[in-house]
């Protein structure tokens, strides 16, 4: 069994929220890539129409499509192409009383501005990688968190403004997480890497202390 198959396998089995952590240094793209967001990405480009009826009436937008589902399923196969994903939660507090995680997303892609030449119509650079990380975060909301779990996604910014004015007992484990990726990818080898941060939050539950 390869790394790849056992990291899907244990994937594929939801989880209640909070009830582990996960790593994967190289997840499993292959995976994510049908819950690629091609609503979202034809609301961000100039066509008249919703996805996915502007298909059968605009010719370019066809065409982009043809494209793109060839340029996502060269991902699977690249080697030089990695999603690192992290997801953590509080540490010390009862699975049922958690209500925050933090999720994040490093894309490592030498090739992104060579991947995007040619297409019929111009995908901002940022506007792949925002449709790469919001396919993740649906692959993990429906795999690695139970379906009746309702839980709310926004983007941090990190780290804060008050992150250097608090002590480490008392900063929350995403900023310090925040913090040592970025140290991580300073001492890299240079490939171009791509940071996100997304906070979890679960609906219905009170506020958990994070450590």
């Amino acid at each position: 069994m390869t790394d790849q198959t056992k990291i899907a396998e244990e994937l594929a089995e939801p989880h209640h929220f909070g009830s582990h952590n996960i790593y994967m240094p190289s997840a499993p793209v292959g995976h994510f890539l049908p819950y690629y967001p091609w609503r979202t990405l034809y609301e961000q480009l100039p066509f008249e129409g919703a996805y996915p009826q502007l298909l059968y009436t605009n010719s370019q937008a066809d065409a982009l499509f043809d494209a793109l589902s060839l340029r996502l399923a060269e991902l699977v196969a690249d080697k030089d192409f990695h999603m690192e994903v992290s997801l953590q939660y509080p540490k010390g507090i009862p699975v049922e009383e958690v209500r925050e995680g933090y999720l994040t997303l490093i894309v490592t892609d030498p090739c992104l501005a060579q991947r995007l030449e040619g297409l019929p119509v111009e995908v901002p650079s940022e506007l792949w990688l925002d449709m790469l990380a919001m396919s993740l975060i649906q692959y993990i909301l429906r795999t690695e968190i139970a379906p009746e779990e309702q839980v709310d996604v926004a983007l941090v910014e990190m780290p804060h403004d008050a992150a250097e004015e608090e002590s480490d007992e008392v900063r929350p484990l995403w900023v310090k997480q925040w913090e040592q990726t970025q140290e991580m990818i300073r001492k890299s080898d240079g490939a171009d890497r791509y940071r996100y941060g997304f906070s979890l939050t679960l609906a219905g539950r009170n506020s958990s202390n994070v450590e």
